[in-house]
Order: C-alpha cells, then sequence, then structure tokens
C-alpha cells in the first residue's frame, strides 16, 4: 500500500526505517500483572522547541480502556526524541495461540498545547514463549506443538500486487489445514500479514532477507 501522510511539525517520526515509529512490548508478564512498555519515536520539524505530552492508552478486546499513561517532554527544533511510556495493567489476558487469540489496543496521541497533533492505534497480544532443544517450542509455559506452512506474498492472480482478500483467503486455507505456526519466506512480508497471523492465533518464525 502506498499514503499520502500530512502531519503537524511535532509528529510521530515517518523516517523510522519504514516502520511505525510506535513499539509496544509486554514485561514481567503474568496471570495477575503485566507492565506494557511503549516506544514513541518523535520529530519536531518546527523551527521552535515544543513541549508535547505522550498518552498512551489500553483498551481491551471489547473496546473497553483498561490503563493509560502520559510522559511530558520537550522536543528541540529539528531533533527527535524518544518518549518511553510503562503502562502497569493488572490481569492480563494472555494471547494463546489458535485457543484465544485475545488482542488488546494501544492508542497512541501526541498532545501540543492540550490540542492533539497526531495519533496510533497498535493492536497487541500479551504473551511469553522459549524454546527448549529437547523439549520444544512453549507458549505461556505450555508446551506448544508447531504445525505450519511456508508463506510466500504472492497470489496466482496478481503476483506480487495480490490484496487482502487474497490473503485472507490464503490464511483460511492454512488453518482449514491446521496450520498454527507460519514461516514468513524469506524477505519483508506486507504488515497485513502479520496483523491476520495475530487475530488468527498463528506464531509467525518470520526472516528479513
Amino acid at each position: 500500500d502506498v499514503s499520502l501522510v500530512a502531519v503537524s511539525p511535532v509528529h510521530i517520526d515517518l523516517m523510522d526505517y519504514g516502520a511505525s515509529g510506535v513499539y509496544v512490548t509486554p514485561k514481567n508478564i503474568s496471570d495477575k500483572y503485566a507492565d506494557i512498555d511503549v516506544l514513541v519515536k518523535l520529530a519536531n520539524d518546527g523551527s521552535e522547541t515544543a513541549k508535547a505530552d505522550v498518552v498512551v492508552e489500553i483498551f481491551d478486546a471489547d473496546g473497553n480502556a483498561v490503563a493509560s499513561e502520559t510522559v511530558c517532554l520537550e522536543i528541540c527544533a529539528n531533533s527527535k526524541e524518544d518518549a518511553k511510556v510503562s503502562v502497569p495493567l493488572d490481569s492480563p489476558v494472555l494471547w494463546n495461540g489458535v485457543k484465544n487469540p485475545y488482542l488488546y489496543k494501544a492508542t497512541v496521541k501526541i498532545l501540543c498545547d492540550s490540542a492533539e497533533v497526531d495519533d496510533y492505534v497498535k493492536p497487541f497480544g500479551i504473551r511469553t514463549y522459549y524454546i527448549d532443544a529437547r523439549e520444544g517450542f512453549f507458549l505461556n509455559g505450555e508446551y506448544l506443538d508447531l504445525r505450519g506452512a511456508c508463506y510466500h506474498q504472492d497470489s496466482y492472480e496478481n503476483g506480487w500486487a495480490m490484496t487482502n482478500a487474497e490473503r485472507e483467503r490464503d490464511f483460511d486455507i492454512m488453518r482449514e489445514m491446521g496450520v498454527n505456526s507460519v514461516r514468513m519466506a524469506h524477505y519483508q512480508h506486507d504488515g497485513y500479514e502479520y496483523d491476520l497471523c495475530d487475530k488468527l492465533g498463528i506464531t509467525v518464525w518470520t526472516e528479513i532477507g
């Protein structure tokens, strides 16, 4: 997809190597508690130092606001700053693969002089995982038998100019096959494919060739 984005002088950085400029990382995860660390990369293209409030609010899968935090910072003219926000969350529902692909949403709002100048919404799941050389893959402390497929980002109709509807069809077929894991081979894939995996509960082995 190609988009034309117009922003205020103070905004979430658009030059973050093709990424969104917003990174959500759950930490200290348990059934009772989690810290949701949010890194927001900001840019000030204006000619004066600006003060910005970075407001992060967490919503559950039903759209209810469950936690929020705000940090304030100054950004010098023609410079960039990182805003780091840690949001404590009680009793998190864990993303648990196809059993329960539960997703939260983090909304990030940038305020200057109490006026909203930019925003971003990032869905995310809360989970832990590790790989044991003998026992295999564990999700949230429980063994998970990975049954997967290798996926390239093209379709027989349109090649690399495939549509999201074609991607949805492919992942529906994979789910019918019993797939719970996918290898994205072996280059950068469209972000929508990762969104589909999050929603369907599919674990991802990703590569950047």
